[in-house]
């Protein structure tokens, strides 16, 4: 069942890089996605094929992996596709359902069209794709972040010019 425009509204602006974005830049987004429900271990992203379409995830679960390695679990309030769509990917990922999932699908034509009307939504977009890479990166170990920090460990250097 198609849900209406104020719905899907909604249901994008609580996701954490939509929620501080106008209503008014959101709403065309909404009436450019579709409703999507799929069935567990269902394939929505083939490795190998373009990326043509981004999915906000609503409910359920979505795994997706790279050369049959697991690569990244996506929950509702996730998001999956915009980065490779935009980017022009076309090797891509796999993404299938592991439960029964409902999206909401954007085709990155339309993402590109409201984006290019709707500055604020690239900006807002950019800013959660670095905050999701930063959390991501700070999970491995050797990464280059450290809950370690010994006070007064900074190397003295010659500051002048």
């Amino acid at each position: 069942m198609r849900s209406s425009s104020i719905e899907r509204l909604l249901a994008l602006r609580s996701f954490p890089g939509l929620r501080d974005v106008a209503a008014a830049s959101v709403a065309p987004m909404a009436r450019y996605t579709v409703d999507r429900e799929f069935a567990a271990g269902e394939t929505i992203l083939e490795e190998g094929s373009p990326v043509t379409t981004m999915h906000f995830v609503l409910d359920g679960q979505v795994g997706s992996s790279r050369s049959g390695l697991p690569f990244r679990r996506i929950e509702p309030g996730q998001s999956f596709g915009s980065l490779a769509a935009l980017a022009g990917v076309q090797e891509g990922v796999t993404a299938q359902t592991t439960t029964r999932t409902r999206t909401l699908e954007l085709s990155v034509e339309n993402l590109e069209l409201v984006m290019l009307e709707h500055f604020d939504l690239l900006t807002a977009a950019l800013t959660a794709l670095g905050a999701a890479t930063i959390h991501e990166r700070m999970k491995l170990d050797g990464a280059g972040y450290s809950t370690d920090i010994e006070e007064g460990t900074c190397p003295a250097r010659d500051m002048s010019l």
